[in-house]
């Protein structure tokens, strides 16, 4: 929905823990207005997910703080065009939006810099995650990020196995054990104990259990 800074830009309106706020809708408004300056109020209000007379008085306020110029007699003929001023405005959020987002990932990105550490030092590069779910997921977008390859899923659950998780296969564990790759991360709150069990049991090696604890401090402990 939002492409200012390129498709990498975070859509925070699909985050549960990010409700948007005024600026991000004024964000949203502003930018989809400058792409598409005959948008109607009824996308906009979609796109900004309130209620099209919550778009009418962004718009009021857009005009009144010179932010847009309207032209046309009617709602069919409306549009809408950023001023020099408006424009000046959607880069400031922008920067803003950029700058919030780059604290929040260099904050969060410090929690898992000692597991980046474990797998560099011990050379555990190719990766199949025991876990399909959140914590799964999140272990996921760590070792992307940091060039890790990831083989794939493994999970207990058939719901899941033979399908595809986050892009990635998921594998029952007897079948995962003869994919060739350098360490199994388990990643569950609930389960890590059964699912370690399992992998030994089954013969693998080089498994390591992601933790985080109550005060949010994460670790990788080697079984």
């Amino acid at each position: 929905m939002l492409k200012l800074v390129g498709d990498t830009l975070i859509k925070l309106e699909n985050l549960e823990f990010f409700n948007p706020s005024p600026l991000y809708r004024e964000l949203l408004l502003l930018s989809s207005i400058e792409k598409d300056p005959n948008i109607s109020q009824e996308k906009l209000s979609k796109i900004a997910n309130i209620a099209p007379s919550m778009v009418n008085k962004y718009i009021k306020l857009f005009v009144e703080e010179g932010y847009i110029e309207k032209s046309g007699d009617n709602a069919r003929t409306m549009s809408y065009h950023l001023t020099l001023i408006g424009k000046n405005r959607l880069q400031l959020l922008t920067l803003s939006l950029m700058a919030e987002i780059s604290q929040l990932f260099m904050e969060t990105k410090g929690h898992f810099s000692k597991i980046v550490e474990i797998l560099n030092r011990e050379k555990k590069r190719q990766i199949l995650l025991y876990g399909a779910g959140v914590i799964g997921r999140i272990v996921l977008n760590v070792l992307k990020a940091e060039d890790f390859e990831i083989l794939g899923f493994i999970d207990d659950s058939p719901l899941k196995q033979g399908d595809r998780m986050y892009g990635y296969n998921v594998y029952e564990p007897e079948h995962a054990i003869k994919i060739s790759h350098d360490a199994v991360i388990i990643a569950s709150f609930k389960h890590s104990k059964v699912m370690l069990e399992k992998a030994k049991k089954l013969g693998y090696e080089s498994v390591y259990v992601f933790n985080v604890s109550e005060n949010g401090t994460v670790s990788l402990e080697r079984s």
